[in-house]
């Protein structure tokens, strides 16, 4: 028997410390650090299609670790990628041109779309196999350092998965150049 999911907290955003760089926390409406995305250090000679920007996550209890993956010359282009959950074995999830869409597969048999948007200002979203919007990330602002908010709706707040999927449409908006890191 799987643990209940945690509570979602009210008023989720990203923020982004000034002292540093590359890591990123989520808050909740009262500033408390529920979660944060760190990514980690890059070897000292790379080229960004090798680069896999690993990065190491945490939201209660749970933690994962994440990286990319690009192959052949689709993935030189930024036409495909896969994002590694875990080196593959909590999730994997399939984008296409420029992470502006992707289905999760996670290892608990539940697949869900990403629904990414180029367009400045417009969400991003992860929906169920139906359509539904499940975790929404909107912009944020430059000025106040917050990377951008969250809405979790509540068929996602009854599933274990939702902190992973906050935290997956970060690092997807970071990695789309959708928000400044």
């Amino acid at each position: 028997m799987s643990p209940p999911p945690l509570e979602v907290p009210k008023g989720l955003h990203w923020f982004k410390p000034r002292t540093a760089p590359g890591y990123h926390e989520l808050r909740d409406v009262d500033g408390h650090v529920v979660g944060t995305l760190r990514f980690l250090p890059a070897p000292a000679i790379t080229w960004g299609f090798t680069d896999r920007r690993p990065a190491r996550c945490e939201a209660g209890s749970s933690h994962w670790n994440l990286s990319i993956e690009r192959k052949g010359l689709s993935g030189f282009f930024g036409a495909s990628a896969t994002v590694l959950i875990d080196d593959g074995r909590t999730g994997i999830m399939k984008a296409g041109a420029f992470f502006s869409t992707a289905v999760l597969s996670l290892t608990s048999g539940r697949r869900l779309r990403w629904k990414g948007s180029v367009f400045e200002g417009a969400p991003c979203t992860f929906v169920d196999d139906n359509g539904s919007p499940l975790v929404r990330i909107n912009s944020g602002s430059f000025f106040t350092r917050v990377n951008g908010t969250v809405d979790v709706q509540p068929q996602a707040a009854d599933m274990s998965e939702w902190p992973l999927l906050v935290i997956l449409a970060l690092y997807l908006r970071l990695l789309m150049n959708r928000v400044w890191d």
